[in-house]
């Protein structure tokens, strides 16, 4: 991800290590599975634009905070080495 990209954890100690590393393999398997749909949108953090990426299929679901909806965002999200049929 970016250095502007956050991954939100919710728990705490054990439980929020825990979702930390699914996250972390989320983000790996993102990159060699297909999926169906990636979107950005707008919004609003404190008053500040920020945009929440989605990549998801009909087995999972992934979101990410991102400062920005540029192409580095997405290479970041999904690696340099996909394409778009």
């Amino acid at each position: 991800m970016s250095k502007t990209s956050k991954v939100g954890i919710i728990g705490a100690g054990n439980v929020g290590a825990n979702v930390a590393n699914a996250l972390v393999l989320l983000g790996r398997c993102v990159r060699v599975v297909l999926f169906d749909h990636v979107d950005e949108t707008p919004w609003s953090v404190k008053g500040i634009k920020e945009w929440l990426w989605v990549v998801a299929n009909s087995d999972f679901c992934l979101f990410t905070a991102a400062d920005t909806r540029s192409r580095a965002e997405l290479s970041a999200i999904l690696g340099t080495e996909y394409t778009v049929d």
